[in-house]
């Protein structure tokens, strides 16, 4: 009788334990299958996919490309140099190793961003005439009119202010807004283009389309 008084109080308590560590683990296991899955729609996740892919796409347009630049005239090393579309006229003229003393600095853009087979040239101090100005083509060219002479076409992707004030209707402001547009979003892709522009209108483009290229 002894023996079983003695054991008796802890075989309760491992009992109670026991019973309690039984509810415990049902009702917990109970919680876990009432809580709905979480299962995304067909229509989300294709959504997602299509989102993810233009965000691929955009990251890969706007990663700077490969451009080869034909460094000329006041630098101290002329020279075909590599570079990407993210770097300036300054960033080409240090590898081209940096202005000569007599170069004139003042008549160059060196914030305007490279395009590929672009030609830097970087004129004298005095020189008159310079041949081209951070240009990618010649800025202008000869083209046929109706009586047979050559009338000089300028390129609106290439020219210099000086040489868009030779346009009827462009003076010295629309000319630096034309630089400052083709510089923001890049080289012209139309004529039409120049709508865009503040200031030129119909009348103006008018007198314009035939006298301005692309190219």
């Amino acid at each position: 009788m002894e023996l079983l008084q003695r054991y008796r109080i802890p075989a309760l308590i491992a009992t109670s334990i026991g019973i309690l560590l039984f509810f415990y683990y049902q009702t917990g296991h109970k919680e876990r299958l009432d809580q709905p899955s979480i299962v995304m729609p067909k229509e989300e996740a294709k959504e997602n996919t299509h989102k993810k892919s233009i965000e691929e796409k955009v990251e890969e347009e706007s990663k700077p490309q490969l451009v080869m630049i034909d460094v000329k005239g006041a630098v101290m090393r002329p020279g075909i140099y590599e570079a990407t579309s993210n770097d300036r006229i300054y960033d080409i003229v240090q590898k081209a190793g940096g202005f000569r003393k007599e170069a004139d600095q003042t008549k160059v853009n060196l914030a305007q961003k490279l395009q590929d087979e672009m030609v830097v040239y970087i004129p004298k101090v005095g020189e008159k005439e310079p041949t081209a100005i951070s240009q990618r083509v010649p800025s202008a060219k000869p083209a046929n009119s109706g009586n047979g002479q050559g009338e000089i076409l300028v390129n609106i992707n290439t020219a210099t202010a000086e040489e868009l004030q030779n346009l009827p209707g462009i003076g010295k402001t629309r000319a630096q807004s034309i630089i400052e547009y083709r510089e923001t979003n890049g080289p012209f892709q139309k004529v039409e283009d120049l709508k865009n522009i503040s200031g030129i209108g119909d009348k103006t483009y008018d007198k314009l389309k035939d006298k301005v290229t692309l190219k």
